[in-house]
């Protein structure tokens, strides 16, 4: 209601083999279940789930100015699975896996985008426990206009 003409997929991102994650929800947030096991004692979900590599252009997102990514812990796995010869970014913010984005995780991210064009501009600390890294595509400097 609040994000009229906001295309919603009722799915998880996932791997292109698979069809179905674990969710586990908490008190205060959820997360796909760590290497997609049920966790002893937590409220856990089976939930549908989608490729965004295969997604995305399928729907017609081939240029996408803005991307947020926040996926718990899951970013790289989100991010490897973007077909990026079909899709180009201009300013992505992915939340980190540590305090100032200094994990063996959050390096592998960072090359990730590096290798796609990406370069990685400021890491912004949003709360006192949550981190975001910022790239931004330099080829797409000086491309935008306003509508």
């Amino acid at each position: 209601a609040n994000r009229p003409g906001v295309l919603t997929l009722h799915a998880a991102a996932c791997a292109a083999n698979a069809t179905h994650v674990n969710f586990v929800s908490s008190d205060t947030d959820g997360h796909i279940a760590r290497d997609n096991k049920v966790d002893a004692g937590k409220d856990t979900t089976r939930v549908p789930c989608v490729n965004l590599g295969t997604a995305l252009p399928t729907l017609g997102f081939e240029r996408i100015d803005y991307f947020s990514l926040d996926v718990d812990g899951a970013e790289l796995l989100v991010l490897e699975t973007l077909d990026w010869t079909r899709l180009a970014v201009g300013i992505m913010i992915v939340e980190c896996h540590v305090n100032g984005c200094i994990s063996a995780q959050d390096h592998k991210v960072k090359a990730l985008l590096t290798s796609k064009g990406l370069r990685r501009v400021m890491t912004l600390r949003t709360r006192h426990d949550i981190w975001n890294a910022a790239f931004v595509n330099d080829s797409w400097v000086g491309t935008y206009s306003r509508p």
